[in-house]
């Protein structure tokens, strides 16, 4: 059995791909909308919430895991590190599927940080209403700190009940909402901005796929400094870039009997 640590649009693809070859295959997701997404791919077999070391020891024991596949997002550490100490603890194959990092554009209008702390810091110095694209997850922190030195948030995210009440319990407004699923294309990432004002704007090295070319292309062209908060770097034993190449690397190395 095949187990994909989904939650990216690469995580669906690679279940949608290993699916079609007739592999067996099941998946984690954290929510579940994400739940839902991968069972209109067909998959059956789908577990909902946040795994610890001992929920994953045990979900790749009672489920005869031999393969591991790590698609969760470039910046879910914690869930990444849990993986590849349990794959490594239960001799189990461990490939991380990460998407490839778009090169940033030269500009002084664009700032990188290595941890959200930095980013968060300098966002906050340059002033004005600063639009935040970083998601929902790391909103208290934001803030938190934005409260502290007066400064407006407008917050772009996912337009789920759950992280609309969070919104709502940090005090944000309905006029500093962006409820919206994207990713955005350059035009519309402009609206966004000169709709609400945007001053500054902090995101994530989240790659092409989660909007990142679109949203600093339309920064730049706005004049607006824009804060990327670069992805961690963990010692993946063995990386690839497409969900294409796990199928590949099955059929060139015969490795389908393993995982039935």
């Amino acid at each position: 059995m095949i187990l994909v640590l989904a939650g990216t649009s690469e995580g669906r693809e690679a279940v949608k791909l290993l699916l079609r070859e007739g592999l067996p295959v099941m998946a984690t997701v954290t929510t579940e909308y994400g739940a839902q997404l991968l069972k209109e791919e067909g998959l059956k077999k789908v577990v909902t919430g946040k795994q610890s070391e001992k929920s994953l020891c045990d979900l790749i024991k009672n489920n005869g895991i031999g393969l591991i596949i790590d698609a969760t997002h470039p910046f879910a550490v914690e869930i990444s590190s849990i993986a590849l100490k349990t794959a490594q603890e239960l001799e189990v194959a461990y490939v991380r599927l990460e998407r490839e990092e778009t090169p940033l554009p030269e500009s002084p209008l664009i700032v990188t940080s290595h941890t959200l702390e930095d980013a968060v810091e300098e966002a906050l110095s340059i002033g004005g209403t600063l639009f935040s694209a970083l998601g929902s997850k790391h909103l208290p922190y934001l803030v938190k700190k934005a409260k502290m030195t007066g400064t407006k948030i407008v917050a772009r995210v996912l337009p789920t009940p759950a992280v609309i009440e969070d919104c709502f319990n940090l005090g944000l407004k309905p006029e500093e909402i962006i409820a919206v699923k994207g990713p955005f294309s350059k035009d519309l990432n402009k609206e966004f901005f000169r709709e609400y004002g945007a001053e500054v704007v902090i995101t994530k090295d989240s790659g092409k796929e989660g909007g990142l070319q679109a949203k600093l292309e339309a920064a730049l062209e706005l004049n607006i400094p824009c804060i990327v908060w670069k992805r961690p770097n963990l010692d993946y034993p063995h990386v690839i870039h497409s969900p294409e190449e796990i199928v590949s690397e099955l059929r060139i190395y015969n490795l389908r009997r393993l995982y039935t």
